[in-house]
């Protein structure tokens, strides 16, 4: 499944993954050279969310 709860092939759910990994980086990266408060609404949901659904136990 995606983020949304949609089941998905399995390649299909590894370059969700892979694209969501990679737009998580560029975030990371984003606040590294010009702060968090640099990143819109929506890119810290989603950092909150991608950061929620790798979270391991």
């Amino acid at each position: 499944m995606d983020l949304s709860g949609i089941a998905v092939s399995d390649e299909e759910y590894n370059r969700i993954k892979h694209r969501q990994e990679v737009y998580a980086l560029q975030l990371l990266r984003k606040i590294s050279e010009k702060g968090k408060e640099s990143l819109s609404k929506d890119e810290r949901e989603f950092l909150e969310a991608y950061s929620r659904s790798n979270y391991l136990n």
